[in-house]
């Protein structure tokens, strides 16, 4: 195993990687039976209801967000993800600055 790449790591092992979709607290007993150490909900955005889950789950809780990360402070939420939002947020300034340079280079 490659100790530098935590990708390489995740993804080229000699046993499967399962990744399991959470949408119930059912569901994480489940996965927690299963060996996961922790569990993503994506998609919840309703506090109240990310609240009630992570009171509910055997396991600690990730969510993505793509909002103000102080929103979720009193929440019981081990971890807040922000997923690809900055790089697309990015990817978008660079677009509007090459756009004016590459099309001024086909004008010439």
């Amino acid at each position: 195993m490659n100790t530098h790449n935590g990708f390489y790591d995740a993804h080229f092992q000699e046993e499967a990687l399962i990744l399991c979709n959470c949408w119930d607290v059912a569901s994480a007993q489940a996965i927690e039976k299963a060996g996961a150490d922790g569990i993503f909900i994506h998609g919840l955005t309703d506090l109240d209801l990310i609240q009630a889950f992570a009171e509910h789950s055997p396991l600690p809780v990730n969510i993505m967000i793509n909002d103000d990360p102080n929103r979720y402070t009193n929440l019981k939420i081990a971890r807040l993800s922000y997923g690809p939002a900055s790089f697309l947020n990015a990817q978008k300034q660079l677009e509007k600055i090459a756009h004016p340079i590459l099309k001024g280079r086909k004008n010439r």
